[in-house]
């Protein structure tokens, strides 16, 4: 009673029944759900350590400005050593101040408004200059009575990027000057790094305007970055999207990398620092929770593993004996049905095997029976070719030579009928060498030369290795005929007819030429499609050349063909391509195409 019941379950319910009662979708459930909750509390707390970061660092900025404004109010103060232009005590100032505040400072300079430029490394000033000195002059201007700071950009005294500071110089509110401090930017960065750092994670700070003032992206970092400056830089694309983003935190997809960004810019130099985090931080910790799942799981997936076997033996067994059925049918003679009963699937799919060799045998056999049949109209309908009129006048030419004691002529003649009608009746193949057929041409050229007496003439040139190549039965016969019949029977003056074949690529191409009176297009067109029962007038047979191109089609595929040019008053060729083979068994349409000409 149980093993009826069971047999009346579908594998599918089978299988849904084990996977629901075993435990391995809870185990997953559990591990997933702990992994997410351990993964979102960790990141919080990434992202909350950096932010303090950030918070941090925004002060030590704050801070950081204030030195530098310290520095320049008391050198805006030097307003009368700027007057008495006593450049020597004007740069020993200058490099007093730099000197004392190096870890700060890389050069101060003064400009006075008349453009005299003082600095506190005069002579590498004298020796290299600096660009950017007119535009800073202009820059302290802009703020009147303030400080501003330009954005970075390369100067030569501090060998590298830096940021100026620019304050005007007043004496009894009128402006006298510009004093100019430039960072030590390297150190600057120095300072920071350890105050934005942590593991997994990198920064960048940027000025107002989207210029990067430090960064640690290195070479090896997933950061893009573009490749054409050194040191590296994150790429322009990926400045502007964390440029335009707000305060806080964002996630960024980039070149198939996961990271995530904090920004801040809560600091008085308008600054924004950006604290990048790669996700993968977010599991490192999480791997190790996971690590006592897997000793848990370990002992799911063996027991898992044992239950899904003895399953799938149970399951597949009536497929397996479905199937050591199926592999004792190795021929149609050799086929049985399945004796199998099953209300499930496999009970289903046994009997739609017998429906099927059901189906199989009879279409055999009927297949068998249309063959037949089809050997037979085939026969008959070749029998029916012969015309009694054809006979009749052959046997009147003989009978006329006979009369003339022309005794080899006659001997001659009845040779070629004998042997044409062999060849036409011979139902041994329907597959001829072309030596056979060229000899078959011949005979039937012999008979009508009798009756047409040296109105045409008939040439052959066939290659030697094409001579063994196998072609339809009465493949070239129709052409000749319909050559002498309507092309040169009819025209003045000698007629030619040449069969030429060669072989190439594997494929043997004849050509049959006449230089008979010729066709218009609508005639060719025509004779390629006119119906295989069309006979022709005291033709040998009613094959006609759509037979002929509808028996390659069926023999070699339907890519082959004929091919069919005619000239008006000049001649016909005709072109047949067919694939050369020294058997039967050549019948792949997949060698080559023909297509008819019309």
């Amino acid at each position: 009673m149980q093993m009826k019941f069971t047999n009346r379950l579908s594998i599918a319910t089978k299988h849904f029944i084990f996977l629901f009662i075993s435990t391995l979708m809870i185990f997953v459930t559990l591990i997933w759900n702990n992994q997410q909750d351990s993964i979102k509390l960790f990141r919080n707390q990434v992202i909350y350590d950096s932010q303090k970061l950030l918070e941090n660092t925004n002060l030590f900025l704050n801070s950081y400005l204030e030195n530098i404004q310290s520095i320049l109010l008391d050198l805006s103060m030097k307003d009368e050593l700027l007057l008495t232009k006593n450049e020597e005590a004007i740069n020993n100032e200058l490099r007093t101040t730099a000197d004392i505040n190096s870890s700060l400072i890389n050069a101060i300079y003064m400009i006075s408004t008349d453009g005299k430029v003082y600095s506190s490394h005069k002579v590498y000033y004298e020796i290299l200059g600096n660009p950017q000195i007119s535009y800073l002059y202009q820059l302290s201007q802009k703020n009147y009575g303030g400080i501003n700071w330009s954005e970075p950009y390369h100067s030569p005294l501090s060998a590298g990027n830096t940021v100026a500071f620019v304050s005007p110089i007043k004496n009894k509110n009128t402006f006298i000057g510009t004093v100019v401090i430039e960072i030590d930017l390297e150190q600057l960065s120095r300072k920071l790094t350890p105050m934005l750092l942590n593991k997994n994670q990198s920064f960048i700070i940027l000025t107002s305007s989207g210029n990067i003032v430090s960064t640690d992206i290195k070479k090896e970092s997933n950061i893009p970055q573009d490749l054409s400056d050194y040191p590296r830089k994150p790429s322009k694309p990926f400045i502007q999207n964390i440029k335009i983003q707000k305060n806080g935190v964002h996630d960024l997809a980039e070149q198939s990398m996961s990271l995530v960004s904090v920004k801040s810019d809560q600091n008085r130099l308008g600054w924004s620092l950006i604290s990048l985090i790669d996700k993968n931080v977010f599991y490192e910790n999480v791997n190790i929770l996971n690590e006592n799942f897997k000793k848990a799981g370990v002992f799911l997936v063996v027991i898992l593993f044992i239950s899904t076997f003895m399953l799938s033996r149970y399951l597949t067994k009536p497929i397996r004996k479905l199937a050591k059925k199926m592999d004792t049918v190795t021929s149609l003679q050799n086929m049985s049905t399945i004796e199998m009963n099953r209300s499930d699937e496999i009970g289903s799919l046994a009997r739609s095997y017998n429906a099927m060799i059901d189906r199989i045998q009879f279409l055999f056999k009927e297949n068998a029976r249309m063959e037949d049949l089809k050997k037979e109209y085939e026969f008959k309908m070749l029998q029916s070719q012969i015309k009694p009129h054809f006979l009749y006048n052959t046997l009147a030419c003989i009978g006329s030579l006979a009369r003339q004691n022309k005794t080899e002529e006659v001997r001659g003649t009845i040779r070629s009928l004998v042997g044409l009608l062999s060849f036409s009746f011979d139902k041994r193949s329907e597959m001829v060498s072309l030596t056979e057929e060229v000899e078959s041409v011949e005979m039937y050229f012999d008979i009508q030369r009798m009756r047409y007496g040296n109105k045409f003439t008939l040439s052959v040139a066939v290659d030697v290795e094409a001579f063994v190549c196998k072609v339809p039965r009465l493949t070239l016969q129709p052409f000749v005929e319909n050559a002498i019949f309507h092309g040169i029977s009819t025209m003045e003056g000698k007629g030619e007819i040449s069969i030429k074949g060669t072989i190439s690529g594997g494929m043997l191409k004849l050509y049959i030429r006449d230089n008979g009176v010729g066709m218009e297009q609508e005639k060719v067109n025509q004779l390629l499609n006119e119906s295989i029962k069309r006979h022709v007038t005291e033709g040998f047979n009613s094959i006609g050349m759509v037979n002929v191109h509808e028996r390659i089609r069926l023999h070699y595929g339907s890519s082959y063909g004929i091919r069919v040019k005619s000239l008006k008053n000049v001649g016909t060729i005709v072109k047949i391509t067919i694939p050369c083979g020294n058997d039967e068994s050549v019948k792949d349409p997949t060698l080559g195409l023909t297509k008819m000409i019309q």
